[in-house]
């Protein structure tokens, strides 16, 4: 078994990301089926502040984190 792991792009990357595609789509690209992140502070605390919001609100669609 190995493990899934994602390489992030920089926090403007998955800022646009999340803005164009909305949090369903953004769910589905980074953080389905991953294990492990691989890449800069800040991009590791954008997904874990979308994480929260996501689970907390998983029915509602949202293109920006506040």
């Amino acid at each position: 078994m190995s493990i899934n792991k994602r390489y992030l792009p920089e926090i403007e990357v998955l800022k646009s990301s999340l803005k164009e595609k909305g949090s369903h789509e953004f769910y589905r690209t980074y953080i389905r089926k991953t294990d492990a992140y691989i890449g800069s502070v800040e991009s590791s605390n954008f997904i874990d502040v979308f994480c929260e919001t996501y689970f907390k609100n998983e029915n509602t669609e949202f293109t920006e984190i506040v």
